[in-house]
């Protein structure tokens, strides 16, 4: 059943992007709904194009049925909220960020990189080697590593989230790299690389892959000219690493690299002819025997604690420490956590009436975020923005309770920008008109 689906769907969704591409070129693909669309069938369905010997003995035929259903109803949703939003007439004379000479996308990269990591680096009071060893160890044992409630130190974790802007950064000084020097050029690949090395490390495969998907958006966006075939070839490269990184990140993601490559693993072996992902569709399927049955829908308990969850504990000590019934305890899991994406929080919230709205609100909220993609070709540093976002509409696939702190980056991005605007001295884009009119 899961694999008919996931054929079928993935055919429409090829359909779709090819009739996309042929109308409107390669930019009228990257677009936040098609990341949503993505992002989704990735986490839901695109294991079952592979054999996955082990479903059939977890779930129920019935219960698999109401799971494809709610997966479905979300990806209408989606798919319908777009238009509520249409694309409209932009002028350059409109576009809300300022253009930027190359070295300050660098300056901006060497601040990301700083503060992003520089709270694993206090955890080791600078000892590259106590790094290294926590870096490859298992990930839940870091020094850096955050508590469930956090306290004031987690403020200073949180800047980690500006790692998310280096990839996107990283795009446009490579496509500009004629306009900075060989050291910053190579300093620039350095943090890029150093930051996709840590990603790996860490074994939490939904942030290597939003790095690995915000680099190719910008590229692509701020690129005089992006062929098809260079696309094409920079898609093949990105899906052949999502595909090793999901595959071997999963056997490592709680012993760690070192002693993964030494030949021990976390889990058990995982087939070499298949791919897992996170099974998602199974925990959905199963939330929905629990809701209302056992549990009561928990209506605007979920949406409220998107809301303050990016508060801090150390601003609100009383802020609540989570849900009243979380998925782990709906489905008796106890010792590891469990994702059922958006949609599986949305039915916890409000049931089937849930998933539509969830999946309505997110394709409208993509549809009015493409609008600011109309700008993105009229000044580098308006794709940058543009392509930030993505990492805020990829996260919440997976979970709509990660979106207000997954959008902190952009937020953050657009504050810098205000207070610290980038000097530009008769800077002009040699293609900017002909990327507006496109």
């Amino acid at each position: 059943m899961a694999r008919h689906v996931a054929i079928f769907a993935g055919i429409g969704l090829a359909i779709s992007f090819l009739i996309d591409l042929y109308q409107g070129g390669v930019r009228n693909v990257i677009r936040g709904d098609s990341v949503c669309l993505l992002a989704l069938y990735f986490l839901t369905l695109v294991e079952f194009l592979f054999p996955q010997p082990d479903f059939d003995e977890t779930v129920t035929r019935s219960l698999t049925g109401r799971g494809l259903e709610l997966v479905l109803l979300a990806f209408a949703g989606i798919t319908i909220g777009r238009h509520f939003f249409p694309p409209k007439q932009l002028h350059a004379a409109m576009d809300p960020m300022p253009p930027a000479p190359a070295a300050w996308y660098f300056n901006l990269l060497i601040l990301a990189a700083i503060l992003g990591f520089m709270h694993r680096f206090v955890a080791v009071d600078f000892n590259l080697v106590r790094w290294w060893e926590a870096t490859t160890g298992p990930r839940f044992s870091v020094p850096w590593v955050r508590g469930r409630l956090g306290n004031w130190k987690a403020l200073f974790n949180e800047l980690a989230l500006m790692l998310y802007l280096i990839p996107p950064l990283f795009a446009v000084i490579w496509n500009r790299r004629s306009e900075i020097s060989r050291r910053k050029l190579y300093a620039s690949v350095f943090f890029f690389a150093f930051t996709l090395f840590s990603a790996f490390c860490d074994g939490t495969r939904n942030v290597f892959a939003t790095y690995l998907a915000t680099f190719p958006v910008a590229y692509i966006l701020t690129s005089p000219h992006p062929s098809g075939k260079r696309v094409a070839i920079l898609s093949a490269i990105i899906a052949a690493l999502l595909m090793f990184s999901t595959h071997h990140m999963l056997k490592f993601r709680n012993s760690g690299l070192k002693a993964y490559l030494a030949g021990d693993t976390s889990m058990m072996p995982v087939s070499e002819d298949t791919l897992f992902v996170d099974y998602n569709l199974l925990a959905i399927s199963q939330l929905t025997a629990q809701f209302p049955e056992r549990f009561d829908y928990l209506g605007m308990e979920v949406p409220v604690w998107a809301l303050v969850r990016p508060i801090p504990r150390a601003l609100w000590p009383g802020k609540p420490e989570g849900l009243s019934t979380g998925i782990e305890e709906a489905l008796d899991a106890e010792g590891f956590t469990i994702a059922t994406t958006f949609i599986g929080e949305a039915y916890m919230a409000f049931g089937i009436l849930g998933v539509i709205a969830a999946s309505l609100a997110f394709g409208a909220l993509a549809g009015w975020w493409n609008r600011l993609g109309g700008y993105s070709s009229a000044a580098a540093l308006t794709s940058v923005l543009y392509a930030s976002g993505f990492f805020a509409l990829a996260i919440s696939m997976r979970s709509l309770l990660t979106f207000t702190t997954a959008a902190l980056p952009t937020v953050a991005l657009y504050v810098i920008v205000r207070l610290f605007p980038p000097a530009v001295k008769e800077h002009r884009l040699p293609h900017s008109s002909e990327n507006r009119h496109a």
